[in-house]
């Protein structure tokens, strides 16, 4: 098997766990009293969150580039039929 295939399915699962455990961290340190460092763990999940949308647009960007090289190769070969 190829693990590159299954590379975004990891990172998108590895950035959730993250962005979930930073929300519950933030919730202790809140119980706590500990305001300034869970509003530096709520930066770092937003830090994730930001992540996981710019890896969900990657992946869209890349799906529509492979997409219009199959078009491209689709046409050429139609071309070559006539």
């Amino acid at each position: 098997t190829n693990n590159r295939a299954n590379l975004p399915t990891v990172v998108v699962a590895q950035l959730e766990l993250r962005v979930a455990r930073h929300m519950e961290v933030a919730r202790q340190l809140v119980g706590e009293k500990q305001n300034s460092k869970a509003l530096l763990v709520l930066k770092k999940k937003k830090l994730a969150e930001r992540q996981l949308e710019e890896l969900g647009a990657l992946q869209i960007n890349m799906e529509t580039m492979v997409s219009q090289i199959n078009v491209k190769h689709f046409l050429s070969w139609l071309a070559c039929l006539y």
